[in-house]
């Protein structure tokens, strides 16, 4: 099976901070497959990560191609003064986990424009 596409269709703030405001970001992504799974997990840059590890910030099973894939983003769980987070993205699919990358936390800039979301 070829990996699936995830598509991020929008965000609500493309930066976080602790600033009033700014403080989470509803995400919303897309899949060209269905998913027998998906799941979005928090660890501290360098560390160990992987399907099952970390915080989990989203967990979704069978998600529908097309369907949306919401979760959102807060500053205080990704930020507990202890250095700079991954955010890792996975899916399941045929029986497999595909890695969809990750989202880039030193600005949370998702690519900069809507668009594919991979590694």
């Amino acid at each position: 099976m070829m990996k699936p596409i995830l598509t991020l269709k929008s965000y609500t703030r493309n930066r976080l901070s602790g600033q009033e405001g700014f403080t989470a970001s509803q995400v919303i992504f897309t899949c060209d497959t269905d998913l027998q799974a998906f799941e979005a997990r928090a660890t501290k840059q360098g560390a160990r990560y992987g399907v099952g590890i970390g915080d989990l910030l989203c967990a979704m099973e069978a998600v529908k191609a097309g369907e949306d894939i919401m979760f959102s983003l807060s500053y205080t769980s990704l930020t507990q003064g202890d250095g700079t987070y991954r955010v890792s993205l996975y899916g399941k699919a045929d029986n497999q986990y595909f890695d969809f990358g990750e989202l880039d936390f030193g600005n949370i800039n998702f690519a900069g424009e809507f668009g594919e979301w991979n590694d």
